[in-house]
């Protein structure tokens, strides 16, 4: 926290999200449809 102090002053100090930017291992949308796709025509 002092880090943030130094390099942002007051707003170094305020609360903030602890949440990733981005999640790596997300699966890509269209292999998502592709999936649904199977699951309603094959299932």
């Amino acid at each position: 926290m002092e880090r943030r102090w130094e390099d942002e002053g007051l707003d170094g100090l305020k609360d903030r999200s602890s949440a990733p930017l981005h999640c790596p291992t997300i699966t890509h949308p269209q292999v998502v449809e592709k999936i649904i796709h199977l699951r309603q025509h094959y299932h």
